[in-house]
């Protein structure tokens, strides 16, 4: 969901369907031992539901303030090996003025609108052998005022957004198995478009990956990640020509138990097209009182991330210079330490934690 056309490269998740979503899962600090380069200050994992056996299926529809209506419908089946789950989702508010209607004149309001559509398929070929095919559709379009100060309410100022994302995986070994591989590609397109005083203005960014991780049971100790990535990213505006960039990464990942003493490190190679080699790793140690209910946990790790694309070649704007092709890439070091308790048998847990985050050669 990351947009290679975007100024940080930052992932557009507001078309995410939270009516298929099963949980979401934050993980802080810096990541990109496991999860790679973007990773810098934590990781979002949002997991959708799984088809239930049988046909399901669910019609909602909400209104609310500021003339905001939204409507949804799902339809999920899984007979046998196969499953399949659709879902389309509307939501259309009249919204208000983003400009501070505090001054005089700003009381136009900025509406938005939102349809998203997705479908899952996935087959169970045998038991040690799974295929799932994924495609999602967004298209938003919302009004934005010139500013916030006074007199910064603009009728005529529109932006949109389409995105298209579609991913083929593939899981290899018995749930059972030690030994498990998975392999996923996606490929994704993104296009935005700006319509105001200035002007126009259009994005587009196209996005392909692919990576292949294995997970082995070694003993009964240890649980080993290991796994190779790919990403080759492309983005276009306007006024910037066609720029492209790839990157490989390889990364190792040990998770071991010894009793009360659980640990996880891992450690990632990336090679980027443009700035070269980095090496990224991260240390996650925890120890549980059994007798007190008491666990003690801490961790340390480092962060790397690129410049996006845009960073890099946006050619000179009204205002002056906006890519620089000399950034270097941003850096994290982020580590915490805390101490959970457990009481009333399990059902309460309390905790405290200390976390920071340093991060060097920001953009």
């Amino acid at each position: 969901v990351n947009d290679p056309s975007g100024p940080t490269r930052e992932a557009y998740i507001a078309g995410v369907d939270l009516a298929n979503v099963a949980r979401i899962e934050v993980v802080r600090g810096p990541q990109s031992g496991l999860y790679g380069a973007d990773a810098i200050a934590g990781v979002i994992n949002i997991i959708t539901a799984k088809p239930e056996d049988g046909v399901t299926g669910s019609v909602t529809a909400e209104a609310g303030s500021y003339d905001t209506y939204s409507v949804a419908a799902e339809l999920a089946s899984k007979q046998g090996n196969v499953s399949g789950v659709a879902s389309v989702s509307y939501l259309e508010t009249e919204g208000f003025s983003s400009a501070n209607e505090r001054f005089p004149g700003n009381d136009e309001s900025d509406g938005f609108e939102s349809l998203t559509a997705s479908a899952r398929v996935g087959v169970e070929a045998s038991d040690a052998v799974s295929l799932e095919a994924t495609v999602r559709y967004v298209e938003r379009e919302n009004e934005y005022d010139a500013g916030a100060g006074p007199g910064a309410d603009a009728e005529d100022n529109i932006a949109e957004t389409e995105q298209v994302l579609t991913g083929l995986r593939a899981l290899l070994g018995a749930p059972d198995a030690a030994w498990q591989q998975s392999v996923n590609a996606q490929f994704s397109t993104f296009e935005r478009t700006f319509e105001d005083s200035w002007g126009s203005s259009k994005f587009e960014g196209e996005n392909w990956e692919a990576e292949w991780r294995h997970d082995l049971a070694v003993g009964e100790n240890h649980n080993v990640s290991a796994g190779v990535g790919y990403r080759d990213e492309s983005a276009e505006t306007e006024d910037m020509a066609s720029a492209s960039a790839d990157n490989l990464g390889i990364y190792l990942q040990d998770s071991a138990n010894y009793g009360p003493l659980d640990a996880v490190v891992n450690l990632r190679y990336d090679d980027h097209e443009v700035f070269g080699d980095e090496v990224t790793y991260r240390l996650s140690p925890s120890y549980n009182v059994e007798s007190s209910g008491t666990r003690f946990k801490a961790s340390v790790g480092t962060g790397y991330k690129a410049p996006s694309l845009f960073q890099l070649y946006a050619p000179e704007g009204f205002f002056g210079p906006i890519g620089n092709a000399d950034l270097d890439p941003e850096t994290s070091l982020g580590w915490d330490a805390g101490v959970e308790q457990s009481m009333l048998d399990g059902l309460l847990t309390i905790g405290v934690t200390y976390f920071a985050t340093d991060v060097e050669d920001q953009i």
